[in-house]
């Protein structure tokens, strides 16, 4: 008859438990940040997606306004060239 327990083997068997569940709860807590950091960066890059999308919009509006200048820059020289 072996009483764990009561015997050296016995203390480390609960030593090596107590290891065993205080790992496996600090796998668990991290398990549980890196997925609230997963959610955060998700929405970080839904974010920064918005952002680029308006930046490509702003672009797009930057060169078309200043390429309409540019023809009308050339429509002003072109008359004024007639003019002389």
């Amino acid at each position: 008859m072996c009483s764990w327990s009561n015997t050296s083997t016995g203390n480390h068997w609960d030593e090596a438990r107590n290891v065993y569940e205080e790992q496996l709860s600090n796998l668990d807590n991290l398990h549980r940040q890196v997925e609230e950091g997963m959610v955060r960066l998700r929405l970080e890059m839904q974010q920064l997606q918005k952002v680029d999308e308006s930046i490509i919009v702003q672009k797009a509006t930057l060169q078309r306004s200043f390429s309409e200048m540019e023809q009308t820059q050339a429509v002003f020289l072109a008359k004024g060239k007639h003019k002389r």
